[in-house]
């Protein structure tokens, strides 16, 4: 069994609020909260904006994820290690 590693990401935006609205609803729209975790992955949302994957591990299954007035939390339990570079693409993004 491997390591698992939790992380707890919050996204926000005091410039670009309608930017957060875009990453929650294109979250509901690729995450897919059940056993399967291919339906629950975060490469999901990458591949349904065409990010570019090149170098980033994607082995992160979203938890959980709430959106508040100025912010989203995004909990993952990921293989191994933190997905730092994931969540760096996900903000240049958004």
């Amino acid at each position: 069994m491997a390591n698992i590693c939790c992380d707890d990401v919050y996204f926000h935006s005091q410039s670009y609020p309608e930017h957060l609205a875009t990453l929650w609803e294109d979250l509901k729209t690729s995450i897919v909260f059940c056993r399967n975790e291919d339906l629950a992955g975060i490469g999901n949302l990458f591949e349904l904006k065409d990010i570019p994957t090149e170098g980033l591990s994607l082995r992160g299954t979203v938890i959980f994820m709430e959106r508040n007035p100025d912010n989203i939390l995004l909990c993952t339990s990921a293989a191994w290690s933190p997905l730092y570079e994931a969540y760096h693409a996900i903000a240049e993004v958004y």
